[in-house]
């Protein structure tokens, strides 16, 4: 009767001392994740829709809804281009879509690249640092709270044009959220990890 109880003190005093992961350096954080993180460019009639993203599997890639909205149809004629690279990898399909969250998972076969984590833990309190990371795009900066965007995460660091579909990174080189804009003020406004990994969830990866 009382083992159970004894098994479970000891748990929670292991949980407790056991080690948290350092912090890395920007540097590090920048070396770790880009090879991750990809630039997409759609041919949508007569315009280019072009958009950040970052690999959550081997062959495919989160990136914003924005970048398919009214096009769909038209997926397969995406090209993604990973940082610092020149080729290009068609994308063949949609596999699941959150448009309130401004999410999609795209297919690119062929490409193997490395995956980032998405963070376990709940979301990163206020005034923890966060990084942004995207196609010729890397800003440190810090989380804040906005009672105007209580469903998003708000990072306080300059915004840069085309920063949709960026991945926002903690200390430990883990997905945080995904930047679905910037804001008049000079914030960023990120979609949670967490509609993200659901995303996933229900697209069985």
């Amino acid at each position: 009767m009382y083992l159970p109880v004894a098994l479970l003190a000891f748990a929670l005093i292991f949980f407790q001392l056991a080690p948290q992961a350092a912090a890395l350096s920007s540097d590090e954080i920048y070396s770790k994740a880009a090879p991750s993180v990809v630039h997409v460019v759609l041919k949508a009639d007569s315009e280019l829709v072009r958009a950040n993203g970052f690999f959550v599997r081997s062959d495919v890639i989160a990136a914003p809804y924005y970048l398919l909205k009214g096009h769909e149809a038209q997926v397969s004629d995406a090209q993604v281009t990973m940082v610092g690279q020149e080729e290009s990898y068609p994308v063949q399909k949609l596999l699941a879509k959150d448009e309130a969250h401004d999410l999609v998972l795209l297919l690119v076969p062929g490409t193997k690249a490395p995956p980032l984590a998405l963070n376990s833990g709940s979301e990163p309190p206020a005034a923890s640092p966060a990084y942004i990371l995207g196609d010729r795009l890397f800003k440190a900066g810090t989380v804040t709270i906005d009672p105007a965007h209580k469903a998003s995460l708000v990072i306080a660091a300059p915004v840069s044009p085309g920063c949709a579909g960026a991945v926002v990174l903690n200390q430990q080189d883990s997905v945080v959220g995904v930047v679905i804009g910037g804001l008049s003020s000079g914030k960023y406004v990120a979609t949670p990890a967490s509609w993200l990994k659901a995303l996933m969830s229900g697209a069985k990866l």
